[in-house]
């Protein structure tokens, strides 16, 4: 027989945006009493970790050097036969970004939210809700047995699974083209490829050298590199210098005969031996895409990679899904309702997440050509800032000036928002 409970709040999910969304009640209402069931021993993020400065101090966050693997220094991005890149220097700072060890990263927010007094219980797993008396009464479980706990609000932070919110029927499934099958390997770094460096490929058709006969038709290629061990299970193996190789396509073409993740992944290794060693790690996942599309419901706010708080244009989601998480803990710290939830992270992210939308639409439709074009004008454009929300806009309305592609990125809506990010 399952024993019952009382809480302000249950969090479901543990990452980034569950353990931000902890903590925040914890912190701005010590009276309230939070849960967060976390169903694993130790949160870990599956993605390749990278993350930028500005973002980082816009958080407020100061990182202990434990959970930086590697800071990130340069950036190179390749087209078909055209690169461009920058560097850390050109903007005047020490580093662009790092490379987060997600384990050690994961658990750092986590015990964040402990020390502000959220009861996170570790290896607990949800299993139902439904409506009682006009609150919500949520079903888990863990080694001991079944529970309930009646509360007030359900923070669905379970990641792309978005279990809540799918048990309640939120219209959150996108198209196939809106989620992407990630895939990375981790595998030996070379002597000559510096250890401070991520580089990112683009191509559309294997036609094209000096890059390789391989292509990647929705999506793109990524190498983060790391001099700290790899880890595996959560206990790290061998020191010694990696990178983490990946690549995300999305569901309609991964399932096509010679396009899925793997084999693109595989193609790219053939032409690219500096990247073919052996593979020591994998790890993958389901990456959204699209945008997101109900994330409140009455008392139960959906965050993180639940809501579909990521970016569609390269599929990072640490910091939105903490933005997210941390506008719904202050929600539900000052008894706020799902219009105020969606005010508020729409207010902070909403309009950077349509824009990168957007960009992915125009992006996925260039042939090589194009992309090779839209990469030199890259390495034309200058950069005055490490803070993406500023930059990416202003490298579109550069972008479309060319002749070629501004018929494809001059789209009046689009560029009305780009405007608008700038101004």
């Amino acid at each position: 027989m399952r024993h019952r409970e009382t809480a302000d709040c249950v969090v479901v999910g543990g990452g980034p945006a569950g353990a931000g969304a902890a903590e925040n009640i914890a912190r701005l209402a010590p009276k309230k009493n939070v849960i967060l069931l976390e169903k694993r021993a130790r949160p870990h993020g599956t993605c390749a970790g990278g993350v930028g400065f500005n973002w980082i101090e816009e958080m407020g966050m100061k990182l202990p050097a434990s959970v930086i693997e590697t800071p990130i220094k340069e950036v190179q991005v390749h087209g078909p036969t055209e690169s461009a890149s920058i560097h850390a220097d050109d903007l005047g700072r020490p580093e662009l970004g790092a490379v987060l060890d997600r384990w050690g990263f994961d658990e750092w927010l986590l015990c964040k939210a402990i020390a502000e007094g959220a009861d996170v219980r570790r290896n607990n797993h949800f299993d139902d809700l439904k409506r009682e008396n006009g609150k919500w009464l949520v079903k888990a479980h863990n080694a001991d047995g079944e529970y309930e706990v009646l509360t007030d609000y359900v923070i669905d932070a379970s990641g792309p699974t978005a279990v809540v919110a799918k048990r309640l029927g939120f219209k959150i499934d996108e198209e196939p083209q809106d989620v992407h099958v990630g895939l990375q390997w981790t595998v030996p770094l070379p002597e000559p490829i510096p250890i401070e460096r991520l580089e990112l490929w683009f191509k559309r058709d294997p036609t094209q050298e000096p890059n390789g006969n391989w292509a990647c038709k929705t999506g793109y290629i990524w190498s983060f590199t790391s001099r700290h061990p790899y880890w595996d299970g959560g206990n790290p193996v061998k020191a010694g210098r990696y990178t983490r190789l990946g690549i995300g396509v999305d569901m309609e073409h991964n399932r096509m005969p010679g396009r899925s993740a793997k084999e693109c992944l595989q193609q790219f290794q053939a032409t690219h031996p500096e990247y073919a060693g052996p593979t020591v790690s994998e790890n993958g996942g389901l990456i959204p895409t699209g945008v997101p599309l109900q994330t409140a419901f009455e008392n139960i706010f959906v965050v993180g990679d639940a809501g579909r708080h990521v970016s569609a244009l390269h599929g990072g989601g640490i910091w939105f899904g903490r933005v997210a998480g941390e506008e719904a803990g202050k929600t539900v710290a000052r008894g706020g309702s799902a219009e105020d939830y969606e005010r508020g992270w729409t207010s902070r992210i909403g309009w950077t997440l349509r824009m990168h939308y957007a960009l992915k639409k125009v992006l996925y439709n260039l042939d090589n050509r194009e992309i090779d074009i839209m990469i030199k004008e890259m390495g034309a454009f200058r950069v005055t800032s490490s803070d993406a929300q500023v930059e990416i806009p202003r490298l579109a309305m550069h972008v479309a000036k060319h002749p070629v592609l501004g018929g494809k990125f001059a789209v009046k809506t689009f560029l009305e928002m780009a405007k608008g990010a700038v101004a």
